[in-house]
């Protein structure tokens, strides 16, 4: 390791002087020692690999000091320091460590004195093949930018970035010394209201650090409607708001707009306002403003009342289906009005006329439109006394295009360039190939200048057959089609489209196939299915989809980050896939079938609305994080067919109250139930053996806890900050005890049924008050206690009667 240099600018208010004084001049002088970036220095320690190494410090001491070497709890002697003690002065001793050839981390606190003043300086050893982190977090603003890790290592590693940070996490450009490697990552702008953490894995074979990355999100504010139109008369108006974030609202300084009493109990987002009638002869108008009070986010509403004789039509827009047909205009009107009917069109006719003294109520005929184009008018309601007005714009669609396609590849020359950027239906028959589907994407794409109009693709009576050119090249691979197959990439990032019919013979959805179509709502798999590929329909909008029995595989990612609300694995499935539904942040439901035995690493993971879920008897294995983040998780019962589950894998549930392990898991994994801030009551079985680092952490509503007998090691940090944790009970065989294990408790009693002390590692039980707290360990086992470090800890110490 590379040795660290400690220099310090010498004190302004000593002089050399100072130092020649007599022993009762010496005494009254207030002990300072000075080094260079001492509150890091002190803070984190000394960090050396597993080889022999040696640390120079130099630091700047006003009164004699002395350096000592705590003892290490197996009494082996692995680091020395020399000199051990000096004059006042400037001065720099050698922190030397043996090589480590054990399987474990190993420190030791080294104590320099001067007078009373005492500093403590952790030294720490890493294992044999070890990783060092220089920083393990790092805070990005939320437009992103790049941060660098230092990483020091004696072994080679890799750089994992897990699948659901890949999206705004890139690896950039690395350099590389002798054994220092500093690696670069770009971190993508936010488009999040709230703070969004990823990781970053260094690993070595079983050796691993984690860099956490935060990053701060953005909010968005959306009005469905800026403008309001409203009568002379007054009415209510109904607001819909669309936001990530509960905003606030400024309402303008004037009498004749009020929010709704019914307001009251509603959604936050859908808002209701009474406006007034209007007196006078002149139009008036308001603004709302809805904002964000901790940031500059905001959306403003305008309501524009009409004065006295005004027209004012129900609605302001009509769509009309491409076969045409007829539509009531409702109108409410306080004077003589004409109606104007667009004088370049012939596919709108008015019919008979009714009329009332307020309301009013016209009729039009729209014609069937036989062009893919769009079409649309206006109709505009004039007051025939002076130039009050209002308008209606009438739509109609496109018409539908049905096409059959007797030979593959011929779909461009049937279309054409003039209607491929038009339509906005497409139904097809026959036979199409690669050559068709990138035509198909294309009509869906658009170009820099003119946007793809294709929303609706039906291939329900076509054949997807081998053939043409590619449909979908990128930097990993050129895609061509397969006889019955919706190929990789197939629809990746058709954005546009809402809704896809599938032909009925198709047997394999693969890889990305429809990832990225943000618009698709709608989708059927056909029944023939049997295998759908990873991300096939990652990033959609699909809300409830039919996986039909038959499918045996869901690749990793398959519906990851989409809309799901429910879903129901079939009976031919064996596994759920990694990540197979992470972030599905709206899944509310999940069935799980007798016939799936694994629920692979982070299947589940951060879908947030999820509530309850069942696990069958045939589940053998939870995977890494395969819950973590279901911030909404209350109820879930693990059966004891479990024998085996991930790190993190209940992460961050915040809302899970209790919870069995089941018999047959025999450790407890690191950061398992982290930050379960609700978790009242958790059950060990007898058959655990190890309670790995962070199982427990911040499980702030945890009391007691009994760790049973065959329990061997209670690692770093398993039940830091238990706020409220009171009572322990530890088993009878455990021998080690991790550093800060039980830091940041309240604990008050602690059972430790070890003949021997189990060894205790640094902070273990930082927070305890030594003069309260009471230790209860076996007959003849006291004094054993108090001369271990559980002695410096406990000052009650008392036997049990058995």
């Amino acid at each position: 390791m590379k040795k660290l240099l400690y220099y310090f600018v010498c004190f302004l208010c000593c002089s050399i002087g100072l130092y020649s004084c007599s022993n009762d001049d010496e005494a009254s002088i207030e002990p300072q020692i000075s080094i260079t970036g001492s509150d890091d220095y002190f803070l984190k320690g000394v960090t050396f690999t597993s080889n022999t190494g040696e640390e120079t410090l130099s630091f700047i001491s006003n009164v004699d000091w002395a350096i000592t070497v705590a003892n290490t709890a197996n009494g082996e002697k692995w680091c020395t320091v020399t000199p051990n003690s000096g004059k006042a002065g400037e001065n720099a001793v050698k922190i030397k460590v043996d090589a480590n050839d054990g399987v474990d981390d190993r420190s030791v606190s080294l104590t320099l004195r001067a007078g009373e003043l005492t500093k403590t300086i952790l030294v720490t050893q890493k294992q044999k093949d070890a990783l060092t982190l220089t920083s393990n977090k790092f805070e990005v603003a939320k437009n992103g930018g790049t941060i660098n890790i230092e990483v020091k290592s004696n072994v080679d590693f890799e750089v994992i970035i897990p699948e659901n940070c890949k999206n705004w996490i890139t690896q950039s450009a690395k350099t590389r010394g002798l054994s220092t490697h500093n690696l670069s990552f770009n971190i993508a702008p936010s488009e999040e209201y709230d703070k969004r953490e990823g990781e970053i894995i260094i690993q070595s074979g079983k050796l691993s650090e984690t860099v956490h990355v935060y990053q701060t999100g953005e909010g968005t504010l959306l009005l469905t409607k800026n403008e309001f139109s409203v009568s002379d008369r007054g009415e209510d108006i109904v607001v819909e708001v669309k936001s990530n974030f509960d905003f606030d609202v400024k309402m303008p300084n004037v009498d004749w707009v009020k929010e709704a009493a019914k307001t009251r109990g509603m959604s936050s987002h859908t808002l209701y306002y009474t406006i007034a009638k209007n007196e006078s002869y002149d139009s008036r108008e308001a603004e709302i403003i809805y904002y964000d009070k901790n940031s500059d986010v905001a959306d403003t509403l305008k309501i524009i009342q009409m004065h006295k004789d005004a027209i004012i039509l129900s609605q302001k827009n009509i769509e009309i289906d491409a076969k045409g047909g007829e539509f009531e205009v409702v109108l409410e009107a306080n004077t003589n009005f004409e109606i104007q009917l667009p004088s370049n069109v012939n596919w709108i006719t008015e019919r008979a006329i009714t009329r009332g003294l307020i309301k009013h109520k016209r009729y039009f005929a729209i014609k069937e439109n036989t062009e893919y184009n769009e079409r649309k008018a206006q109709i505009v309601f004039k007051n025939t006394e002076n130039m009050v007005a209002d308008t209606l714009i009438v739509r109609q669609v496109a018409a539908k295009l049905n096409i059959n396609i007797e030979e593959a590849g011929t779909l461009s020359s049937i279309i054409g360039d003039k209607l491929k950027y038009k339509i906005k239906e497409l139904v097809i028959s026959g036979y199409i190939n690669g050559d068709d589907i990138r035509f198909i994407r294309d009509m869906e794409l658009g170009t820099l200048y003119i946007p793809g109009e294709l929303r609706v693709l039906d291939l329900s009576s076509a054949n997807i057959v081998s053939g043409g050119g590619s449909y979908f090249t990128s930097a990993t691979g050129v895609y061509t089609t397969r006889n019955n197959i919706i190929g990789k990439c197939m629809f990746y990032q058709c954005s546009r489209l809402t809704t896809i019919h599938l032909p009925d013979n198709i047997t394999s959805i693969e890889e990305s196939a429809f990832s990225g179509c943000r618009g698709l709502t709608s989708i059927d798999i056909p029944r023939h299915v049997t295998n759908i590929g990873s991300e096939a329909f990652a990033y959609t909008s699909i809300k409830e989809i039919n996986i039909p029995e038959g499918v045996t595989f869901i690749g990793q990612n398959a519906f990851a980050n989409s809309l799901l609300s429910s879903v129901v694995i079939p009976q031919s499935m064996t596994r759920i896939a990694y990540y197979a539904f992470g972030h599905c942040s709206s899944l509310t439901n999940v069935t799980i079938p007798n016939s799936v035995t694994r629920i692979e690493d982070c299947a589940f993971y951060r879908c947030s609305s999820l509530s309850n879920i069942i696990i069958p008897n045939s589940i053998t294995h939870i995977g890494v994080g395969a819950f973590s983040g279901c911030t909404n998780l209350v109820d879930i019962t693990v059966p004891n067919s479990v024998t085996d589950i991930g790190v993190g894998a209940f992460e961050d549930c915040i809302k899970l109250e209790s919870i069995i392990i089941p018999d047959n898991v025999k450790t407890i994994s690191q950061e398992l139930f982290k930050n379960c801030t609700t978790l009242t009551n958790v059950v060990i079985p007898n058959n655990v053996t190890a309670i790995h680092f962070g199982a427990f952490s911040g499980c702030v509503k945890l009391t007691d806890i009994i760790i049973p007998n065959n329990v061997t090691v209670i690692a770093n940090q398993a039940f830091y900050e238990c706020l409220t944790l009171k009572s322990i009970s530890i088993g009878e065989h455990v021998t080690k005890i991790g550093i800060l294990a039980f830091g940041n408790t309240e604990i008050s009693e602690v059972y430790s049924y070890t003949a021997i002390p189990p060894s205790l590692g640094l902070d273990c039980f930082n927070n305890i008050d030594k003069s309260r707290a009471k230790l209860y360990v076996p007959q003849g086992a006291k004094d054993r206690y108090g001369s271990s470090d559980w002695g410096s800890v406990f000052d009650n110490v008392i036997e049990l009667d058995r």
